[in-house]
């Protein structure tokens, strides 16, 4: 405890020395991100069997991309602080989820092309941004935060907004904004938004009910449990804070914008329970955590939020990965004490998710449409299963989530990691039998926290997550199974997946 307490204190004197820094990085990937088909080229040096069969088909696809444009939207996880008074506690002056606007093209824009950006309940054009800088000429970059905020959604109704009696029309579910890219013609040539796609794999039902999760790619939330909103009293001034919440929506809104997989960690504490005002009973109570930092939320909590949404949808299926057992199991050694614990963490799950458990099945994972005809939609990743000390198991359990975790702050790093590990033949998605996730995402080093080379976890988040457009909808699209990312909204990871997932299985009805 002494020591914990010793480091706490430097990291808190070092905060208090050094100045608020936004990191960034010197190369945005955008000006890059079409030039060339090296990288693409680059991962079949070593293809495994499946990459190497689709090869020509891969490459038709990604030229036929090259030939279409594209726009879309995410939201910036870092908050620019510069000016903000310290000692006022309100944040209303802060511009906090800035929208950020993307483009690619395949041809150079011309002049008189600009991206436009609309409110969606009266479709008027707020924002106009050219391309081209008539002075000097330049393409402006393909990338740029924006002075609008995309504010917290309430996702309470899942059902569609249907404006144009027009079931086809995927625009009925955008959030607030819509944005366009608009040539010199004054024609649309693209366009997106931020939506709600809580019934994502309903939708392509038909197309993925003959395949199984590990065919699939998912998009997920790394320490899923960790969120909370952005206040500056909270972020700017408790450095430890900064390192434990990596996402800043609720579960229940997570599932609600298209997460389907959830990286949870779970520890038991003691709490008190007022029996009358004389007596204190002491309980165990099971908390989600990010490591040694509890969060805000229960695990009774957290499942909750899982039951409204199942409730909610028919099709939707989720995995959820106690990857990790931390406070009161891990270093535990009164086993009999650990046993009566996992026990009741048994009972807990079985209690509040018992009729959407898909049993574990040691023939592998049974088919989606499967699976919804017999309204199992939840699967378990259980850090203890098949344990040689024989703890306590559940026949409805699976093994956890294999984790690809890179352990690197630094983004060079993580794409090599995620380039050697990704595409081996073990871990290929028609591997029936396996789920893994690439975990895209920074670490932060202990040296690192103490000499605020980040800041923290949200610029950290930025840095990748502008890179999962190059990664997952072209290099490793035909390979990965899940992505766990941080911030999930600062990049466009669900439909990515969605576009891949239609792309994989479009031979199905």
């Amino acid at each position: 405890m002494t020591k914990i307490l010793f480091i706490i204190a430097i990291i808190i004197i070092v905060q208090n020395l050094s100045s608020h820094t936004v990191f960034s990085s010197d190369q945005s990937p955008f000006e890059r991100l079409f030039n060339r088909f090296s990288d693409f080229l680059k991962d079949l040096k070593n293809p495994n069997n499946q990459f190497e069969n689709h090869y020509n088909d891969r490459l038709r696809y990604y030229e036929s991309q090259l030939s279409h444009t594209r726009v879309w939207l995410t939201v910036s996880s870092i908050v620019n602080v510069t000016g903000h008074n310290p000692n006022d506690h309100n944040d209303n002056d802060l511009l906090i989820r800035a929208l950020e606007l993307h483009w690619r093209r395949p041809e150079p824009p011309q002049p008189g092309d600009y991206i436009a950006l609309y409110r969606k309940n009266d479709s008027i054009q707020i924002r106009t941004f050219p391309l081209i800088d008539m002075k000097t000429n330049h393409t402006f970059p393909r990338y740029y935060k924006i002075d609008l905020p995309f504010i917290y959604q309430n996702l309470t109704n899942l059902n569609q907004t249907n404006n144009n009696n027009n079931n086809n029309d995927i625009y009925d579910n955008c959030l607030e904004y819509i944005v366009a890219y608009v040539n010199r013609q004054g024609n649309i040539e693209s366009k997106s938004c931020i939506r709600m796609q809580a019934r994502w794999m309903e939708e392509i039902f038909e197309r993925i009910k003959d395949h199984r999760l590990s065919e699939l790619m998912i998009p997920g939330t790394h320490d899923a449990s960790s969120y909370e909103k952005y206040s500056y009293d909270l972020y700017e001034k408790d450095v430890l804070s900064r390192f434990q919440y990596t996402q800043d929506e609720s579960l229940y809104n997570q599932l609600a914008y298209g997460i389907r997989y959830m990286d949870w960690r779970v520890a038991v504490y003691n709490q008190t329970n007022h029996t009358d005002n004389q007596t204190y009973n002491w309980i165990e109570e099971f908390w989600m955590v990010h490591d040694m930092q509890r969060n805000r939320i229960t695990l009774k909590q957290a499942l909750r939020q899982v039951i409204k949404f199942l409730e909610r949808t028919t099709h939707e299926i989720i995995i959820i990965d106690f990857h990790r057992f931390v406070h009161g199991f891990d270093g535990e050694k009164n086993l009999p004490i650990m046993r009566r614990r996992l026990q009741t963490f048994i009972q807990m799950i079985h209690e509040q998710l018992g009729p959407y458990l898909i049993p574990y099945s040691s023939k592998g994972l049974p088919t989606i449409g499967n699976l919804i005809a017999r309204n199992q939609r939840i699967l378990i990743g259980y850090a203890y299963k098949f344990d040689v000390r024989q703890l306590p198991d559940s026949i409805m359990f699976w093994p956890p989530v294999q984790h690809l975790w890179a352990d690197t702050d630094k983004l060079s790093e993580l794409e090599s990691y995620i380039q050697e590990q990704i595409c081996k033949p073990s871990r290929s998605f028609n591997n029936i039998h396996l789920l893994r996730s690439i975990m895209a995402e920074l670490t932060p080093t202990v040296e690192g926290v103490l000499f605020n080379r980040y800041h923290g976890l949200r610029e950290m988040a930025a840095l990748v997550n502008m890179n999962y457009e190059r990664w997952f909808r072209y290099r490793w699209s035909n390979c990965t199974n899940i992505v766990a990312g941080d911030f999930f909204l600062g990049s466009d990871l669900i439909d990515i997946s969605i576009d891949v997932n239609r792309e994989r299985f479009q031979s199905s009805k």
